[in-house]
């Protein structure tokens, strides 16, 4: 029997070597200061980013739209046949609301100015053992994902042994953000995995673990125009819940 052997051709060596390698996605705990500041850098990204669904949540608003819509349509009517005058004044309302939109929901762009990101993963005066682990996912040189988690334990004196498996002890995530573009890939989530997997490392099996209240992106939902904050927040603790499942299914393995 016969063996045949393909030698490739130099010019398909040298496209093979000049093709585009795939970046390597990586989860990791930051370790010095600037992964720390870069992590975090992307917290403030994304609470700047509340303030455009809070936006488009208004304008789109049926309580909000209809009343405008009747107000612009009232005033091209009464303009009569003077369409020049009618566009001229339609855009200044148009303008107008957007305007008001805007300055209604400044105050999210203000929290993302305002978010120092060493204030916020420094420990309080009354709690100096307190720390915050900082955990990234970078895709090649771009962090995509963080997560901000702070471990509480229980008192070390006097420990029952169910205590020592974590009972009483919490772990508490202060930021869960994800870039944009790779929301809905399942890194949010796989970040999510990564920091019970160390919380329970770190705590024991019986820990709780849950989003600290408020965290860095909490919105009062006691508001007008919050609704689809809400329903984020909700998805937010589905997903911890079902993060949770998965990695308490695997140890019991």
């Amino acid at each position: 029997m016969s063996t045949t052997q393909t030698q490739m051709a130099p010019a398909e060596v040298t496209t093979a070597a000049n093709e585009p390698q795939i970046p390597e996605l990586t989860y990791t705990v930051a370790q010095t200061t600037e992964e720390k500041r870069d992590a975090l850098r992307l917290v403030a990204d994304t609470i700047a980013q509340q303030r455009q669904v809070a936006s488009t949540t208004i304008i789109f608003h049926p309580g909000v739209l209809g009343p405008f819509v009747a107000i612009l349509s009232g005033l091209v009517y009464r303009s009569g046949r003077d369409w020049i005058g009618a566009v001229i004044l339609v855009s200044g309302v148009i303008v107008a609301y957007l305007a008001s939109v805007q300055y209604y929901t400044y105050f999210y762009l203000q929290r993302a100015e305002n978010f120092n990101w060493r204030d916020f993963i420094t420990p309080s005066a009354d709690k100096p053992d307190q720390q915050d682990t900082v955990m990234f996912a970078r895709y090649g040189d771009n962090i995509i994902a963080t997560v901000v988690l702070r471990i509480e334990e229980a008192e070390k004196s006097h420990k029952t042994a169910s205590q020592r498996r974590g009972k009483g002890s919490a772990a508490h995530i202060r930021a869960w953000a994800t870039r944009l573009r790779y929301r809905g890939t399942g890194i949010g989530g796989d970040m999510l995995r990564e920091a019970v997997v160390l919380a329970r490392s770190s705590l024991g099996p019986a820990a709780t673990i849950e989003f600290s209240y408020p965290h860095a992106h909490t919105v009062d939902t006691t508001r007008h125009f919050t609704a689809p904050f809400a329903r984020r927040e909700e998805r937010a603790q589905q997903a911890l819940a079902q993060a949770i499942k998965d990695v308490d299914a695997a140890a019991d393995r």
